[in-house]
């Protein structure tokens, strides 16, 4: 067990302390089964978190510890929305591989990726985290939970929007990839053009992904 995993245990650990109703346990075991699966699906690569990343994981942490330690009228049957919008996420998470960033950054020649989950949906693992989230907070009925997540959900908004400027603005700022250099299977021509946003190079510190800092989709 990493670092990081034993960090993020200790952590619903401490929420598990909170935790009133039947759910409470469930809710516990499920995060914690997310995070080692969602550890394990990401791969090495440069550390991006920013702000936007760092909000985010606030909204979830503020979603997990409402639904534990608020809960109202519990509606059990919505836990099932949640295995399936986890699998979404670790699913988005393995396709993109390096590019799987914490924060609001394009890598050089940052491809768009069109396979897996990316072939119908835009961004399947911000999707897959508000989704699951969505169904921890029905499951326990708590308010505190709906309106955490009222606020996670205008944050991933958000994110994805500024994610589209720069991908839209680097198309702008240079001609399209030459003929001869086709991109890589899977992936959707992009420019080679290095972003002002982009992320430090292959010898910056180094991060894996977890329910509560969740990468960019």
């Amino acid at each position: 067990m990493t670092l990081a995993v034993a960090v993020h245990a200790l952590a619903l650990a401490a929420l598990a302390a909170l935790g009133r109703g039947p759910l409470g346990p469930v809710v516990v075991a499920g995060m914690l089964a997310w995070q080692l699966a969602e550890h394990r699906a990401t791969a090495p690569r440069p550390d991006t978190a920013d702000a936007s990343a760092r909000a985010i994981g606030l909204a979830v942490l503020a979603t997990v510890a409402a639904a534990l330690a608020l809960p109202g009228t519990p509606h059990p049957a919505a836990l099932a929305a949640v295995p399936p919008a986890v699998a979404l996420r670790v699913w988005a998470i393995r396709t993109l591989g390096p590019w799987f960033l914490d924060g609001l950054a394009l890598r050089p020649h940052h491809p768009r990726i069109a396979r897996g989950p990316y072939r119908w949906l835009r961004h399947p693992a911000d999707l897959g985290l508000a989704a699951a989230l969505l169904g921890v907070a029905v499951a326990t009925g708590s308010a505190g939970a709906l309106g955490a997540w009222l606020v996670l959900a205008l944050l991933l908004a958000g994110r994805t929007r500024a994610e589209e400027r720069l991908f839209t603005a680097r198309a702008a700022a240079r001609p399209p990839t030459a003929a001869g250099s086709a991109p890589a299977p899977g992936t959707a021509p992009a420019s080679r053009a290095r972003s002002p946003a982009a992320a430090r190079g292959p010898g910056s510190a180094r991060s894996r992904g977890g329910w509560w800092r969740p990468r960019w989709s």
